[in-house]
């Protein structure tokens, strides 16, 4: 019976990642936790990461604490696939790199360097700790900037204010990055365009919050749709996720 239910989550988890980013081959989470407290993770990856931590019995996956699987950067040849094109791996998508510890980080980033034919996505939604490491070309560096508006992430997130995470990752000395604006909020297209525009990301991924809780203080569709194509005419290509009409339309 344990053995079923490995097996369970371990397709529910497929399905979890697939819809993050249709691009990436594969979830990999030698690190995992966050200390950002985003509301609205916590129906989301939370749950997701609590579930493997109890069928795999890791009290800090339970916890959400941040810590490290050593054991997940073995065999990475035959357990990662390859990828082709845009595609990618998406590197402790249930963590948030600026809270991995120095040798955590290194250790990853050394096995990242030996698989030269996978591309990775790092993501973080402190994109200053970027700074203190050497991505290797195959890593692709990522933000979530969900508005332009500092009050409303500080109403629900005490991860840095969009303004700081945009002026650090404009910083960033790497050629290859995204931003994803998803789960979007309210903000001022001039603003939040010219934001990403600086930026100058490989492409921009755009989506409203893919649950009903909790009520974000969401854009109307008509703003959604002209800040796609205000990037779209500055030549940075847009992949839609979930794009719907705001939940008080």
């Amino acid at each position: 019976m344990a053995g079923f239910w490995k097996f369970f989550l371990l397709v529910l988890m497929m399905v979890f990642e697939r819809r993050m980013y249709k691009e990436a081959r594969k979830t990999w989470n030698p690190f995992v936790g966050c200390l950002h407290d985003c509301s609205y993770c916590k129906p989301s990856f939370q749950v997701q990461v609590k579930r493997v931590g109890v069928v795999f019995g890791c009290k800090d996956c339970i916890a959400y604490k941040p810590h490290f699987h050593p054991e997940r950067l073995e065999n990475l040849e035959k357990r990662l696939p390859k990828t082709r094109g845009d595609e990618f791996i998406f590197c402790c998508d249930t963590g948030d790199w600026t809270f991995a510890k120095p040798e955590w980080r290194k250790r990853i980033l050394e096995a990242v360097e030996r698989l030269k034919d996978r591309t990775f996505l790092i993501q973080s939604k402190n994109p200053a700790c970027f700074q203190e490491n050497t991505f290797p070309e195959n890593v692709i560096l990522g933000i979530t900037l969900e508005t332009n508006r500092d009050e409303l992430c500080q109403a629900i997130s005490k991860a840095p204010p969009p303004s700081k995470r945009y002026k650090d990752f404009s910083a960033v000395n790497h050629p290859r990055k995204i931003v994803t604006v998803e789960p979007i909020m309210d903000f001022d297209l001039e603003t939040l365009a010219d934001w990403i525009t600086e930026i100058n990301p490989l492409c921009t991924y755009i989506g409203y919050n893919s649950r009903s809780k909790p009520k974000l203080p969401e854009p109307p569709l008509i703003k959604t749709i002209s800040l796609i194509e205000t990037l779209e005419k500055r030549g940075i290509p847009v992949r839609r996720k979930l794009i719907r009409k705001a939940w008080n339309e």
